[in-house]
Protein backbone atom coordinates (compact mmCIF):
# COMPACT_ATOMS: atom_id res chain seq x y z
CA UNK A 1 0.00 0.00 0.00
CA UNK A 2 1.76 3.23 -1.01
CA UNK A 3 0.15 5.21 1.99
CA UNK A 4 1.89 2.59 4.34
CA UNK A 5 5.80 3.55 3.10
CA UNK A 6 7.08 7.01 4.29
CA UNK A 7 6.92 9.92 1.83
CA UNK A 8 10.37 11.01 0.28
CA UNK A 9 11.71 14.38 -0.01
CA UNK A 10 14.16 16.52 -1.66
CA UNK A 11 15.58 19.43 -0.77
CA UNK A 12 17.00 21.28 -3.63
CA UNK A 13 19.27 24.31 -2.37
CA UNK A 14 19.91 25.63 -6.52
CA UNK A 15 19.99 29.15 -8.07
CA UNK A 16 16.84 27.28 -10.12
CA UNK A 17 18.84 27.75 -12.77
CA UNK A 18 18.48 24.50 -15.49
CA UNK A 19 22.03 24.20 -16.92
CA UNK A 20 21.06 21.87 -20.04
CA UNK A 21 19.33 18.91 -18.26
CA UNK A 22 17.28 16.29 -20.07
CA UNK A 23 13.71 16.95 -18.47
CA UNK A 24 13.26 20.43 -17.28
CA UNK A 25 12.44 21.09 -13.52
CA UNK A 26 8.72 21.62 -13.86
CA UNK A 27 8.42 18.06 -15.29
CA UNK A 28 10.51 16.65 -13.00
CA UNK A 29 8.74 18.12 -10.20
CA UNK A 30 5.55 16.58 -11.57
CA UNK A 31 7.02 12.87 -12.32
CA UNK A 32 8.68 13.42 -8.70
CA UNK A 33 4.29 14.19 -7.41
CA UNK A 34 3.55 10.83 -9.24
CA UNK A 35 6.08 8.90 -7.58
CA UNK A 36 5.18 10.62 -3.84
CA UNK A 37 8.36 12.44 -3.94
CA UNK A 38 8.29 16.38 -2.00
CA UNK A 39 10.25 18.60 -3.48
CA UNK A 40 11.29 21.42 -1.13
CA UNK A 41 13.23 24.64 -3.08
CA UNK A 42 15.71 26.78 -1.40
CA UNK A 43 16.78 29.89 -3.80
CA UNK A 44 19.84 30.91 -3.30
CA UNK A 45 21.52 33.71 -4.81
CA UNK A 46 21.58 37.59 -5.72
CA UNK A 47 17.94 38.04 -7.01
CA UNK A 48 19.14 41.09 -9.04
CA UNK A 49 21.72 38.93 -10.90
CA UNK A 50 21.27 38.91 -14.88
CA UNK A 51 22.39 36.35 -17.08
CA UNK A 52 23.50 32.98 -16.60
CA UNK A 53 23.67 33.72 -12.93
CA UNK A 54 19.88 34.97 -12.70
CA UNK A 55 18.13 33.76 -9.41
CA UNK A 56 15.02 32.04 -11.00
CA UNK A 57 12.65 31.96 -8.13
CA UNK A 58 9.66 31.57 -10.79
CA UNK A 59 10.64 28.37 -11.40
CA UNK A 60 11.65 27.17 -8.10
CA UNK A 61 7.97 28.17 -6.56
CA UNK A 62 6.53 25.93 -9.36
CA UNK A 63 8.42 23.05 -8.68
CA UNK A 64 7.86 23.18 -4.92
CA UNK A 65 4.50 23.64 -5.45
CA UNK A 66 3.66 20.56 -8.06
CA UNK A 67 5.43 18.50 -5.90
CA UNK A 68 3.73 19.71 -2.65
CA UNK A 69 6.54 21.29 -0.81
CA UNK A 70 7.53 24.57 -0.13
CA UNK A 71 9.60 27.35 -1.67
CA UNK A 72 12.41 28.97 1.02
CA UNK A 73 14.64 32.06 -0.13
CA UNK A 74 17.72 32.32 1.46
CA UNK A 75 19.59 35.62 1.31
CA UNK A 76 22.76 35.18 3.87
CA UNK A 77 23.30 32.53 6.28
CA UNK A 78 21.42 33.29 8.84
CA UNK A 79 18.01 33.10 6.69
CA UNK A 80 19.48 29.65 5.53
CA UNK A 81 20.00 28.50 8.95
CA UNK A 82 16.36 29.35 9.88
CA UNK A 83 15.29 27.73 6.78
CA UNK A 84 17.09 24.52 7.87
CA UNK A 85 15.19 24.60 11.20
CA UNK A 86 12.01 24.96 9.74
CA UNK A 87 12.54 22.09 6.90
CA UNK A 88 13.53 19.72 10.54
CA UNK A 89 10.50 21.00 11.86
CA UNK A 90 8.73 19.72 8.54
CA UNK A 91 10.97 16.70 7.74
CA UNK A 92 11.63 14.60 10.55
CA UNK A 93 13.63 11.45 8.91
CA UNK A 94 17.07 10.24 7.83
CA UNK A 95 18.14 12.20 4.73
CA UNK A 96 20.78 11.49 2.27
CA UNK A 97 22.81 14.41 0.66
CA UNK A 98 23.76 14.39 -2.98
CA UNK A 99 25.78 17.81 -4.45
CA UNK A 100 25.83 17.66 -7.79
CA UNK A 101 26.83 20.79 -10.16
CA UNK A 102 26.39 20.37 -13.83
CA UNK A 103 28.76 22.65 -15.15
CA UNK A 104 31.98 22.05 -16.85
CA UNK A 105 34.39 24.71 -17.96
CA UNK A 106 34.76 24.64 -22.28
CA UNK A 107 36.91 26.94 -22.11
CA UNK A 108 40.02 25.35 -22.84
CA UNK A 109 38.86 23.01 -26.16
CA UNK A 110 39.14 26.59 -27.80
CA UNK A 111 42.41 27.59 -25.65
CA UNK A 112 44.19 24.42 -26.78
CA UNK A 113 42.98 24.57 -30.92
CA UNK A 114 44.40 27.97 -30.90
CA UNK A 115 47.76 27.01 -28.89
CA UNK A 116 47.71 24.07 -31.72
CA UNK A 117 47.16 26.29 -34.30
CA UNK A 118 49.69 28.77 -33.20
CA UNK A 119 52.42 25.86 -33.05
CA UNK A 120 51.42 24.80 -36.50
CA UNK A 121 51.77 27.76 -38.09
CA UNK A 122 55.14 28.99 -36.25
CA UNK A 123 56.93 25.47 -37.45
CA UNK A 124 55.53 25.58 -41.02
CA UNK A 125 56.93 29.28 -41.14
CA UNK A 126 60.25 28.40 -39.53
CA UNK A 127 60.68 25.36 -41.68
CA UNK A 128 59.54 27.29 -44.71
CA UNK A 129 62.45 30.19 -43.68
CA UNK A 130 65.14 27.31 -43.32
CA UNK A 131 64.14 25.72 -46.47
CA UNK A 132 64.45 29.18 -48.64
CA UNK A 133 67.92 29.76 -47.43
CA UNK A 134 69.42 26.21 -48.04
CA UNK A 135 68.43 26.08 -51.58
CA UNK A 136 69.65 30.04 -52.24
CA UNK A 137 73.07 28.85 -50.52
CA UNK A 138 73.39 25.79 -52.56
CA UNK A 139 72.43 27.37 -55.85
CA UNK A 140 74.75 30.34 -55.82
CA UNK A 141 74.21 33.35 -58.37
CA UNK A 142 71.38 32.77 -60.69
CA UNK A 143 71.70 34.89 -63.82
CA UNK A 144 69.85 35.53 -66.94
CA UNK A 145 71.67 35.33 -70.49
CA UNK A 146 70.93 38.76 -71.69
CA UNK A 147 71.10 37.23 -75.45
CA UNK A 148 68.72 34.10 -74.83
CA UNK A 149 66.90 35.49 -71.84
CA UNK A 150 67.48 31.93 -70.40
CA UNK A 151 68.67 31.06 -66.54
CA UNK A 152 71.32 30.42 -66.08
CA UNK A 153 71.94 28.55 -62.70
CA UNK A 154 75.88 27.38 -62.30
CA UNK A 155 76.57 23.50 -60.93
Amino acid sequence: NKSDAPAKTIIALTDGNDTKSSVPPIEASRIAKEREIRIHTVAIGDPTTAGEEKLDEETLRIVAETSGGKYFFAGDRGQLAGIYDELDKLETRAINIISYRPRSDLYFWPLLAAVLLELSATTVTAFRQKRITVTTQTLGTIRVDPLTGKLEIPR
